[in-house]
């Protein structure tokens, strides 16, 4: 699993183990970006509109200060956090995830196990088809 990237790992980990893996992922935003304020609402809330904002905020400070390192947590929040897509904003969000997917595989180490191959194959061909 360390071998995968984060997005990845976080893809196949998130039914089993969803909450320590939302508080690992606000420990790792609240280290890259210290005290940006969508991290502790999106931390306490529960809704649609939090991570949204949170993933679009970590997008801009990455472009602004040219670290591609913010960009893969903001999709990471919103693959753990995005709801059934119902409009188009959604339809978008979850687009952008599934293309996060497929460009993480497209990396995925030779050694790794074929059970787990086909399971990551499986996810993101899964998450990919969002229309």
């Amino acid at each position: 699993m360390k071998a995968l990237p984060r997005m990845l790992r976080i893809a196949t980990l998130r039914d089993r183990t969803a909450s320590y893996l939302r508080e690992r992922l606000i420990g790792e935003i609240a280290e890259l970006c210290p005290n940006l304020p969508d991290t502790t609402i999106w931390a306490n809330a529960n809704t649609t509109d939090s991570p949204i904002t949170l993933a679009a905020e970590l997008d801009r400070l990455s472009v602004a200060s040219d670290r591609s390192d913010r960009r893969s947590p903001a999709d990471c929040v919103r693959l753990l956090s995005l709801p059934v897509p119902h409009s188009d904003l959604l339809i978008a969000e979850h687009r952008r995830v599934g293309k996060s997917l497929l460009m993480a595989a497209k990396i995925l180490p030779d050694e790794l196990d074929a059970d787990l191959t086909a399971d990551i194959e499986a996810l993101v061909w899964g998450q990919a088809s969002w229309k």
